[in-house]
C-alpha cells in the first residue's frame, strides 16, 4: 500500500510539473519497487484532480486503471482520490457503507479547546480580504461549515491555518463559532481513532493527518481483495 506525493500533480498548484516534479518522481521509485518484487497485491493512492495524461501514464506503468472513490462515502469529509489496485472492485458494494456526518466527528461544542480554537482577528481580515476578483478567501470555499453534512478535504495545509483549517461552527445557538479544527476532529474525519497523532508538535499532527489515507477507504478496498488475510 503506497501513495506518491501529489504536490506537482494537483491541478489547484499554478506551476505543476506533474511526474517531472522532484517529490512526484518519488512515484516511479515506487513503481519499481513493485516491478522488482511483484506483489500479490499491490495498492496506490493519488489525488483525483490531476491531468488526464498524469493519470494515464500512472496507469500505463502500474498496468491497472484507478477507480475514484470520494471519502464522503465512509467517513464525513469531501476527498476525491484515485485508488490502482491490482484486483476487481466491485464499486456499488463499496458504495453500501453507513454514512458518517461531518458533525459526528466533530469535539462537543462547549468543550473546553473550542474558546482556544476561535479565530484570531488577524485570521479573520485574512479571511475577509479579496484577493481574486473581488473575491474573498471565504468565497472560494476552502473552509468547512457545519450546516454541510461533509467537510472540505482534511490536507496537510491545515499546518498553516487560514484559509483551509477553518470551521464555521453553527452548532451552538446565536452567533456562529469561526474556528480552526482540532487535530482529534481531523483524525476522525481520516477514520483514525482519537489521539492517534497525540505525542507530536500540533502542525505535525496536521501534517501527518493531512497527508495520510481515508482508513476506512483502504479497508473497503482490502476486504474485495481475493483471499487476502489467507495469505
Amino acid at each position: 500500500i503506497f501513495g506518491s506525493p501529489c504536490t506537482d500533480l494537483s491541478l489547484a498548484k499554478k506551476h505543476r510539473r506533474s511526474l517531472l516534479g522532484e517529490s512526484s518522481k518519488l512515484f516511479y521509485r515506487s513503481a519499481d519497487i513493485v516491478k522488482q518484487v511483484q506483489p500479490t497485491y499491490f495498492l496506490m493512492e493519488n489525488v483525483a484532480s490531476m491531468s488526464a495524461e498524469s493519470r494515464d501514464k500512472i496507469s500505463g506503468i502500474l498496468g491497472v486503471q484507478p477507480i475514484e472513490i470520494n471519502s464522503c462515502h465512509f467517513t464525513g469529509q469531501h476527498r476525491k482520490r484515485l485508488y490502482w489496485c491490482n484486483w476487481s472492485i466491485n464499486y456499488d458494494k463499496l458504495h453500501s457503507r453507513r454514512l458518517v456526518r461531518f458533525m459526528d466527528c466533530l469535539l462537543p461544542c462547549h468543550s473546553p479547546e473550542m474558546q482556544d480554537l476561535k479565530l484570531s482577528e488577524k485570521a479573520i481580515c485574512y479571511m475577509n480580504r479579496a484577493v481574486s476578483g473581488g473575491r474573498s478567501h471565504w468565497d472560494f470555499g476552502h473552509h468547512s461549515d457545519t450546516q454541510n453534512d461533509y467537510s472540505s478535504c482534511i490536507v496537510s495545509n491545515f499546518k498553516k491555518g487560514v484559509p483551509y483549517n477553518v470551521i464555521i461552527d453553527r452548532r451552538d445557538r446565536g452567533l456562529p463559532l469561526r474556528r480552526h479544527f482540532h487535530p482529534v476532529e481531523c483524525e476522525r474525519l481520516q477514520g483514525f481513532p482519537s489521539g492517534y497523532t497525540l505525542g507530536i508538535a500540533r502542525t505535525h499532527r496536521f501534517e501527518c493527518i493531512g497527508n495520510s489515507f481515508t482508513v476506512p477507504v483502504i479497508q473497503a478496498l482490502l476486504r474485495q481483495a481475493p483471499d487476502l488475510f489467507k495469505l
